[in-house]
Order: structure tokens, then sequence, then C-alpha cells
């Protein structure tokens, strides 16, 4: 589309400029609907985590357990 990368750089300083200009102008109710999202996804993740971390240190525990009773066996 563009031929050269000043033009590239131009058009995208522009188009920078424009969603700047537009992001200031959210009302209050969209950003504490943002907000209450955000909230909501980092409770998840960190539930997730906490989850995922005891899945993962159990899977390996029984590994580690096989190998064991394999060995002396």
């Amino acid at each position: 589309m563009f031929k050269s990368k000043k033009s590239q750089t131009l058009a995208a300083i522009a188009l920078m400029a424009v969603a700047g200009s537009t992001f200031a102008a959210i009302p209050e109710a969209a950003t504490n609907a943002m907000e209450s999202v955000t909230e909501t996804a980092t409770t998840v993740v960190s539930w997730a985590w906490g989850v995922g971390s005891t899945l993962i240190a159990g899977f390996v525990g029984l590994k580690l357990v096989k190998k064991g009773a394999n060995r002396a066996s």
C-alpha cells in the first residue's frame, strides 16, 4: 500500500494520534465497565495460576513416585 518507509511511518503516527484523541472521549460508564472486567480477569487469572500450579506439581509428583516405584521393583 505504501511504497516508502517514510510514508508508512507518517501513516502510523497519524493513526496513533487519531486513536489517542478518540481514547480521551471515553465516557465514565465505559471506563467503570472496563475496570470491572479487568478486575474480574485478574481474579480469574490468579485463581488459574493457583489451580494450574497445583495440577502441575501433582503430575510431576506422581511421575516421580512412579519412577521411584519402578526402580525399586
